[in-house]
């Protein structure tokens, strides 16, 4: 094999698919990247066999080469190795040329190097997915989902299922939970298509949307058996799914409130920021809230420091109340939200209670209060 790319191409291509290599797998070739050519392009391979990246680089981009192919033909090199020096080559093209015995020369002006190949049989088989339950989303809808509802995915071995982002799709459209049995996101989208109710698990998306460029870009989900493909333009994203049945959480959600609550988001996150600075080191800091007639009060304490109260302007509807909350869980949920003021909903001191857009109802984020008083 030898092909000549564009330098700046090939190493956004490398960066993609090195979201996929395990750099200490037990099996050599696992840390590499598959190159392979075609007769009109350029594919390269990464895979932890969790996920699998498929990254293609096309011999012109808008009518401009970026690739050349002068041999066909396929191999395997280092993935940390390939990625740290393509990095730091000088701009222009760089060539990749396979000689004996795997043994692969990497050029680019006065720069050139060597790196030992893997022979790319041995290279994991990718899946040929050509049918499955279909739907598509653009590029930003799949960024907020994973925004706004992965980081309350569980992060312990004790429940492998609530490590993952349940997608529930039918005609009515697709809903996304993600709960650590603590709080709960809830995300809906107006993305009909057949029943299909599956797990993702949350480290795959989060690699995903480090790929994902345009926010325009359209990308079709295929669901399978076992495993999910995400596919655009140039990338195909393969991801295993959890075995398991996910839990029905859709009846934590509340309905019916007795104190409601009209905030400003940047201020009740500043308020919950100072009441965290007494919190002890790796402790999940608990609040104590207080409604008052056109505020609410905030404490922190630490009996071996002292206690921060902080008051925050609201507009309160509903019967007083005082709860208990980790401040930590507050502010992840508010920094979700994108407008200027959220409503915090409960039911009580003692039951779940919710942050919801002031102008969407598509997004909701449940938290479990805290037994202090």
């Amino acid at each position: 094999m030898k092909i000549q790319v564009n330098t700046s191409v090939l190493v956004k291509a490398i960066n993609d698919v090195t979201k996929a290599v395990n750099n200490n797998a037990s099996t050599p070739i696992l840390t590499g990247v598959k190159i392979e050519t075609t007769d009109s392009e350029i594919k390269l391979f990464g895979t932890d066999t969790n996920i699998s990246i498929e990254r293609i680089i096309p011999l012109s981009i808008k009518e401009e080469t970026v690739a050349t192919i002068f041999k066909s033909g396929s191999i395997v090199l280092s993935g940390k190795y390939l990625s740290e020096m393509i990095s730091k080559l000088p701009k222009g093209e760089v060539t990749v040329e396979v000689g004996d015995k795997l043994q692969t020369k990497i050029t680019a002006g006065k720069s050139s190097f060597k790196l030992n190949g893997f022979d790319a049989e041995e290279f994991p088989k990718f899946p040929t997915l050509t049918e499955g339950t279909s739907f598509q989303m653009s590029v930003n809808d799949i960024k907020n989902i994973v925004n706004q509802t992965a980081f309350a995915v569980a992060t312990s071995e004790t429940r492998p299922i609530l490590k993952g982002l349940n997608f529930i799709q039918n005609q009515e459209g697709l809903t996304v939970y993600a709960t650590d049995s603590h709080r709960l996101s809830f995300k809906k989208l107006n993305v009909a298509g057949e029943d299909k109710n599956v797990v993702v698990p949350a480290d795959s998306l989060k690699e995903l949307v480090k790929i994902l460029e345009n926010p325009k870009d359209v990308v079709d989900l295929l669901v399978f058996d076992n495993q999910v493909l995400f596919r655009l333009p140039g990338i195909k994203f393969y991801s295993r799914l959890l075995d398991g049945n996910y839990p029905d959480v859709s009846r934590l959600i509340p309905v019916n409130f007795s104190t409601t609550l009209k905030v400003d988001i940047k201020e009740f996150i500043s308020a919950l920021e100072r009441c965290t600075i007494l919190a002890k080191e790796g402790k999940n800091h608990v609040v104590k809230m207080e409604t008052r007639e056109n505020s609410i009060t905030l404490t922190s304490d630490n009996k071996e420091v002292g206690v921060i109260e902080e008051e925050v302007v609201s507009t309160i509807e509903g019967e007083e109340l005082k709860i208990s909350f980790s401040a930590k869980f507050a502010k992840d949920a508010l920094k979700t939200f994108e407008g200027k003021e959220v409503y915090v909903k409960f039911s009580g001191a003692m039951r779940p209670f919710i942050l919801q857009a002031v102008d969407d109802e598509n997004l909701i984020q449940l938290i479990l209060p805290v037994r202090t008083y």
